[in-house]
Formats: structure tokens, C-alpha cells, sequence
């Protein structure tokens, strides 16, 4: 179980690094896009986590 889990981790971060290195947009629009995409994330779990919304 732990060793499926470790080779879809791989995968999802290959898929990621390969994403970002071929995006269609310029580095820092898509570094911008990244970073609302991870913080989007980051608010909702701790949204779902507390209960409420984070923002």
C-alpha cells in the first residue's frame, strides 16, 4: 500500500515539474498561477478544517 502511494506521489510530482517546465505562459504568470492555486488549497483545507471559511 505505502509503495503504490510513494509511486503515485512520484508521478504526480513528475506530471507537476513537467507541467510548469512546458506551460504556455511566461515564468512569472505562471509562477502566480501556482502559488493562487496552492494557497486556494491550503485555505480550503484549513476551511474544512476549522469549519469555516479561512479567508
Amino acid at each position: 500500500m505505502l509503495s503504490r502511494l510513494q509511486t503515485a506521489l512520484k508521478f504526480l510530482t513528475y506530471g507537476l515539474l513537467i507541467g510548469i517546465f512546458f506551460a504556455p505562459d511566461r515564468g512569472a504568470e505562471t509562477r502566480r498561477k501556482v502559488m493562487n492555486w496552492v494557497t486556494g488549497g491550503v485555505r480550503e483545507f484549513f476551511g474544512n478544517l476549522t469549519g469555516g471559511d479561512s479567508r
